[in-house]
């Protein structure tokens, strides 16, 4: 990156590789300017100029990087510039805690708790980039880990800890658990094991944790979530569904009748058939459908207020469905699978 002839070479192949594989774009991880792995202060510059050579080089291409949970890594980007050259800027908000820790910390709580550092957990990390940098919040996909923390030495949460014990999946974590006590943490919103016997600790995100922060990003209108990664979830995929969950907020029938005026959608998350009602809608609704980076997939009129359409050519991946009608206008997120 400290090179201009390098950073060119890198970003031709790029671009280069998208063109090959018929790729929507791609995402850098820089592991971390001017902190890790011989870094420097010049990384600061560097790393802006890099990804500017990448966005000349792939054009409208989707562009991404991820970033560091920790405020002194996150202060060693030019937020202002990067945000502006950057499709999403996708937060690690996991390994939060590890053998490196002293304590027994969570690997990815969404809220401070009652030990800790406080600044450390997804909500904390999102407003400092919103507060500090000015950093568009639709623009930030934070982290949900599909695997845990394991330490040992530990003999409460936040208590002192001998070392790491491994970063076993979800799934893995599923075939031992039994031999763990399973607890909540109400401030945090994560679940962690604890064997006060063996002295074993493994901080880990459930279905219901997962589901939490899928439920965080459609109440802080930030962008989506990353995961880290898809292969650590276990059978039948408790932990994707979960997020799918959380992120599309899927409703019941029996919801039309707590609210007249929102139309119901589903199934969401859908495999093809998307079926919409809308009560006391009346005629005219416009329906129009667009995918994460706001492009038009899909309009039409219909004049009745129970409809269906088939999205068996749309790509797999979260869309916004936006119904305009005489009571107004609403928008909700709908997931293909």
């Amino acid at each position: 990156a400290a090179s201009s002839s390098a950073r060119q070479k890198f970003a031709s192949a790029c671009a280069g590789f998208i063109s090959s594989y018929n790729l929507d774009g791609v995402d850098i991880d820089w592991e971390y300017p001017c902190a890790d792995n011989g870094g420097t202060p010049a990384d600061k510059v560097n790393f802006t100029l890099l990804m500017q050579s990448i966005r000349n080089a792939i054009g409208g291409k989707l562009l991404s990087a991820c970033f560091s949970p920790a405020q002194f890594k996150m202060d060693f980007i030019e937020w202002d510039k990067v945000s502006n050259i950057l499709d999403m800027l996708n937060m690690m908000t996991y390994d939060m805690t590890g053998s490196w820790d002293k304590i027994a910390y969570h690997n990815s709580p969404l809220y401070p708790s009652d030990g800790g550092d406080p600044t450390l957990n997804v909500n904390a990390v999102v407003n400092y980039l919103i507060v500090k940098y000015n950093v568009p919040r639709n623009k930030i996909n934070i982290g949900a880990p599909f695997y845990g923390q394991g330490m040992i030495g530990v003999s409460q949460l936040f208590g002192p800890m001998g070392g790491g014990d491994g970063t076993p999946t979800y799934a893995a974590i599923q075939g031992i658990k039994g031999n763990y006590t399973e607890y909540w943490d109400a401030k945090a919103q994560v679940p962690y094991l604890l064997n006060t016997s063996t002295k074993k600790y493994i901080s880990f995100d459930n279905p219901r944790s997962i589901e939490l922060k899928g439920q965080w990003v459609v109440d802080n209108k930030t962008r989506g979530v990353i995961v880290w990664e898809t292969s650590g979830d276990g059978a039948g995929t408790p932990l994707a569904n979960a997020l799918a969950k959380g992120l599309c907020n899927p409703v019941s029938i029996n919801a039309l009748e707590q609210d007249a005026k929102q139309p119901l959608i589903y199934p969401n998350p859908t495999h093809n058939l998307l079926n919409v009602i809308i009560k006391d809608g009346g005629s005219k609704n416009q329906v129009l459908i667009t995918n994460t980076i706001g492009q038009e997939v899909f309009s039409k009129q219909f004049n009745e207020g129970t409809f269906s359409f088939d999205m068996e050519g749309f790509d797999n991946g979260l869309y916004f469905i936006r119904i305009t009608n005489e009571n107004g206008s609403t928008t909700q997120k709908i997931l293909k699978n």
